[in-house]
């Protein structure tokens, strides 16, 4: 299956990643870490770089070549006091990055037939 991803290099998207390539899927990664347009390492991951948070625009051919989105990507929750600019920020990096991943699936050719989107994590006490 080929599976694009959003978050790719964060808490979770790392050992999901990880995860997915062990049982045989082939992920491309959206990050905004990625030294070029596109870098392709061994181990079945392919990094596509964007910051769909400054620039939430993503081609539509990226879709067609995926069976499912996910989509792990936002401002971390941890580390930082929770200003109303922050909140703006936290509310902003979520909204604009899926609505740039629904955008690019409405425009697609080729649908993926899968779409998860997660907001955040935490814990508390």
């Amino acid at each position: 299956m080929r599976i694009l991803m959003t978050g790719g290099t964060g808490f979770i998207g790392k050992p999901l990643t990880a995860k997915l390539v062990s049982l045989g899927h082939r992920v491309t990664v959206i990050t905004r870490r990625a030294p070029g347009t596109r870098e392709t390492s061994s181990e079945g991951v392919d990094y596509f770089a964007a910051d769909l948070y400054k620039e939430p625009v993503l081609p539509a051919e990226l879709i067609d070549e995926t069976d499912a989105v996910i989509n792990l990507a936002g401002e971390s929750l941890a580390g930082k006091r929770w200003t109303n600019k922050q909140k703006s920020r936290i509310v902003e990096s979520r909204t604009r990055t899926t609505k740039a991943l629904v955008e690019a699936m409405a425009n697609a050719q080729k649908k993926p037939d899968v779409f998860l989107s997660s907001s955040a994590i935490g814990y508390y006490g």
